[in-house]
């Protein structure tokens, strides 16, 4: 028996075969990307990046950043090479930023020079105390006493006295320019947040920089006292809040982290290089430094662990 087919039946018939097609073209394009990731990390043998080539990276970074003009991204680049004491090209960095045309640069290099605990930088500091902006000098005299040289004793002195206008003849030490100035009570107020003694031994206007958003303090705190020791339930503890949504927590997870002397690591830290929070990136790149450089630095002891609960 003879078959007619009209050509709307025809039409019909070629768009369902062609929505066939279209349809296992989805399917198939949707399942490979996953299969592929799937097998991707079961494979043992992916490669890993060196820790040379991290190390590397994260000098790109931060000589990246400190490329910056911007007063808050140097302040925080030049913080975080704070925790790089032992590494000559952190101590040329920082001796170029003391030359910086920018007082908040100078002052919160003075501060990552104290927190190197580095007495390469002595010399530098002392010279400083003669400097003609008082609150460079001050942080100077700062920096110097929690290093145990009290060369800058008078500044500090006339800092205590105030407006009282105290002699410093009775101090016995040298008389420095800026002792003058640091009786005034302007430029006592321009010294109320010097860079200088703020967590984790920075400066507490470094400290309001990196902390502009807010953030959750007892989870920062928390951090802190648990990356005391160094065990790997701690371990795990601050890797898993490198993910954390407060920029703080992240922050503070990246930092202690640098401190547990294994470059392994510094894998983890590796999608921080690219945080959208240019503090923890820094932060970041400063850890992963110390954790892949031959040279290591001193470990970061947080403030809270000297403090006491009082009931």
């Amino acid at each position: 028996m003879k078959v007619y087919t009209s050509p709307l039946r025809r039409s019909l018939h070629l768009l369902a075969w062609v929505g066939g097609l279209i349809a296992l073209f989805l399917c198939l394009h949707a399942v490979a990307p996953a299969e592929m990731r799937h097998a991707a990390e079961a494979d043992p043998e992916s490669p890993k990046v060196t820790p040379s080539q991290i190390n590397s990276d994260a000098w790109n970074l931060l000589e990246k950043e400190a490329s910056e003009k911007k007063t808050e991204t140097l302040v925080i680049v030049v913080t975080a090479l704070g925790d790089l004491g032992g590494e000559p090209k952190a101590q040329k960095m920082l001796l170029e930023a003391i030359d910086s045309s920018d007082q908040d640069v100078r002052i919160a290099a003075i501060a990552a020079m104290g927190q190197t605990k580095n007495a390469m930088f002595v010399p530098t500091l002392h010279k400083l105390l003669d400097d003609p902006k008082p609150q460079v000098a001050f942080t100077s005299a700062s920096t110097l006493w929690s290093m145990g040289d009290h060369s800058g004793q008078d500044l500090l002195f006339a800092v205590v006295e105030g407006d009282r206008k105290g002699n410093a003849g009775v101090l016995g030490g040298a008389i420095h320019q800026a002792n003058k100035d640091v009786h005034s009570p302007t430029e006592l107020a321009k010294m109320t947040a010097p860079f200088f003694l703020g967590p984790f031994g920075i400066g507490i206007a470094a400290y309001n920089y990196l902390h502009k958003a807010g953030g959750d303090s007892p989870r920062v705190i928390a951090a802190e006292l648990i990356a005391q020791n160094k065990t790997p339930e701690v371990r795990k503890e601050l890797v898993d809040a490198l993910e954390d949504k407060d920029q703080e927590v992240r922050l503070t997870a990246v930092r202690m982290l640098g401190d547990f002397r294994d470059p392994d690591l510094a894998q983890n830290l590796i999608p921080l290089f690219l945080d959208s929070k240019p503090a923890v990136r820094i932060t970041a790149a400063a850890a992963a430094i110390r954790l892949t450089s031959v040279r290591p630095s001193a470990p970061i002891v947080p403030k809270h662990k000297s403090k006491t609960v009082k009931h």
